[in-house]
């Protein structure tokens, strides 16, 4: 993941049965890239949250913020 600047952390990781990665977690940078898809903080007195899935291989297939 890459973000502009701060905090961006994974806090929870787990796996599906098809060995997908499911990945969430915090970022207080202004955005945050995964795979394609750029995230935008809302800009208020907390981190914003994302939502990711990556497949077996760790390729990002979708996420969320």
């Amino acid at each position: 993941f890459g973000g502009s600047s701060g905090d961006d952390v994974a806090e929870h990781v787990a796996t599906d049965p098809f060995g997908n990665i499911l990945v969430a977690g915090e970022f207080s940078s202004a955005t945050i890239t995964i795979g394609t898809t750029t995230l935008t903080r809302s800009g208020g007195a907390f981190n914003d949250v994302f939502v990711t899935k990556l497949d077996a291989l760790g390729n990002p297939l979708w996420a969320y913020g």
